[in-house]
């Protein structure tokens, strides 16, 4: 459970050096000291000091990639199997090595191309294979894109307003430069099939990312790891909710009602009060959540919570980052000011969906073992589904609640993020529902370190370079704002080397200042952290390397 550390007064200049948890009741008596040394915080903070962040080498011992303990022999062999296919390459015909439906615009052509770091269903590595697909089998696309870098993140470009083929506003814009424009948000596709040698005759242009860049019109954004994503599935609704503060204070109106996250600690109240102070609200709150068009359930996959399944987080995916129609988005994405030519759409669809030609091999599939039945019938999406719902959660290098388990450093570390309140939104673990997979409920508990709501993250103009500056991006998906994100998961942030939606920071020390800005929610939690001594700060970045 997440606990708050604390010790009897903060002296100005000096940050106490936590040694020991204090209990939740301990609550009220720390919302003067916070509010006394945020106002402290005026002006420059002083000298950070040498804080150093140990990302990950190249080959580290990867500490995710594995299915979850307890799994049946079937359910492993399901595993194996959508592991296979998550790293087979896509063409566009299809072939014996490959899988059929690329483009005709994508990012790229492999799920693990996105999700390889550390280990398949990661994230970015330390070679971006974007430029790379950018010229398989002879396609012909331009890879010299303002924000692409080989050595960088593997991303996806959102535009915040439409423009034409030739990269002018659609509208218009008057002097202000935003009346007249019509908001986009949609992913646009760094590449097309063009010149592949399975694409013979499709011709289109890839979409005018460098008069974009210039006007300040692209959000980029990074794969997120999908590690332990069947175990944020089966988190409840009504535990995510529990976490806002409206919900919050409907909860404390019951007479003696105790925060149910904490069983046995503090009055819901003093919660309230502490999240009021720090000027953290987090959302759904009734009438105002992040939830499905489809049952108006809460969503809570991708960077904007706007996915509610991990069946629809996957078919998303296929279809925007690869171009791969399936069952659940079945046409080609026609998105772009150059409509796509008829030429380019060679193939029926959708492109995965079940193979009805092996169920018509009842001989052939009675040979078989279940999970080759499996792998040669059913579509890719199924397949995406079980792997990440199978998925085992990151394992951190120790165990902090373990009593010598943990360097002190380490726990040093783990007290100072609960003293800057940085589990206020990154709460270390939430309860699971029960699941139809027995090896998720055996977990009982999920220490993601996020309360899967949308908090404000603030906003501000571009930098002159025109990259962000603040975390607000301007686009809205599913009921999230533009300034709006879902609190990341943290676990396996130890062995990640690129953070923020965007990718922009490279270490953790930026990762932290790069929450506060104009209207941010952690804007307080980033002073209190700023104001701490560089031996403090150090010891929390180690802590947050060896989750």
């Amino acid at each position: 459970m997440t606990h708050m550390h604390s010790q009897s007064r903060f002296n100005g200049s000096q940050w106490p050096a936590p040694r020991r948890r204090a209990p939740w009741s301990a609550i009220p008596a720390l919302i003067a000291a916070i509010a006394a040394l945020i106002a402290s915080c005026d002006g420059q903070p002083p000298p950070a000091g040498n804080v150093v962040d140990h990302p990950p080498g190249p080959n580290p011992p990867a500490r995710a990639g594995g299915p979850l303990p307890g799994l049946s022999e079937a359910q492993l062999a399901m595993f194996s199997a959508s592991l296979d296919t998550f790293k087979e390459l896509s063409s566009v015909a299809g072939g014996a090595d490959s899988g059929k439906g690329l483009g005709p615009r994508f990012n790229l052509d492999s799920c693990a191309g996105c999700h390889g770091f550390p280990a398949p269903g990661g994230s970015s590595g330390f070679v971006n294979p974007e430029p790379f697909a950018a010229h398989r089998a002879g396609a012909k696309n331009d890879a010299e894109i303002p924000f692409l870098h080989a050595d960088g993140p593997v991303v996806e470009a959102r535009l915040k307003w439409l423009m034409d083929a030739d990269g002018n506003f659609r509208g218009g814009a008057d002097a202000d430069g935003t009346d007249g424009r019509r908001p986009d948000g949609g992913v646009h596709p760094l590449f097309t099939i063009t010149g592949r040698t399975d694409a013979r005759g499709c011709e289109i242009r890839q979409p005018p990312f460098a008069a974009a860049w210039n006007k300040d019109n692209v959000s980029q954004r990074i794969p997120t790891p999908l590690f332990g994503l069947g175990l944020i599935e089966a988190i409840s609704d009504s535990t995510i909710a529990e976490n806002s503060l409206e919900q919050m204070k409907k909860m404390s109106q019951t007479p003696n009602a105790y925060d149910p996250q904490r069983p046995g600690a503090a009055r819901i109240g003093d919660r309230v009060k502490m999240y009021e102070q720090l000027g953290i609200v987090g959302r759904p709150g009734r009438g105002r959540e992040n939830r499905s068009g489809n049952d108006s359930t809460i969503t809570r996959f991708g960077w904007k919570a706007q996915n509610k399944s991990l069946l629809m987080f996957a078919g998303e995916a296929y279809n925007v980052e690869q171009g791969v129609t399936n069952e659940l988005f079945p046409n080609e994405r026609d998105e772009e000011a150059t409509p796509l030519p008829p030429a380019c759409k060679l193939n029926a669809t959708p492109e995965d969906d079940v193979d009805f030609q092996q169920l018509g091999k009842p001989a052939s599939a009675a040979a078989r073992t279940p999970s080759e039945q499996f792998a040669a019938v059913s579509g890719d999406l199924v397949k995406f589904e079980l792997f990440m719902r199978m998925l085992a959660p990151p394992k951190p290098a120790c165990d902090v609640g373990k009593a010598g388990d943990c360097a002190e450093n380490i726990l040093r570390g783990s007290a100072v993020f609960d003293h800057i309140y940085c589990s206020a939104c990154h709460v270390r673990q939430l309860p699971l529902g029960p699941s139809s997979i027995e090896a998720i409920s055996a977990q009982r508990y999920a220490g993601l370190y996020s309360d899967l709501l949308l908090h404000r993250m603030g906003s501000c103009p571009a930098n002159a370079d025109h990259t962000a500056r603040c975390l607000a991006d301007g686009i809205a998906q599913g009921d999230a704002r533009g300034d709006e994100f879902r609190t990341a998961p943290l676990w396996g942030v130890g062995q990640r080397l690129f953070f923020l939606h965007d990718g922009r920071a490279h270490d953790l020390p930026s990762a932290i200042l790069a929450h506060k800005g104009p209207g941010s929610e952690a804007n307080a939690v980033v002073k209190l952290y700023e104001r701490m001594p560089a031996e403090s700060k150090q010891d929390l970045i180690d802590f947050l390397r060896s989750l």
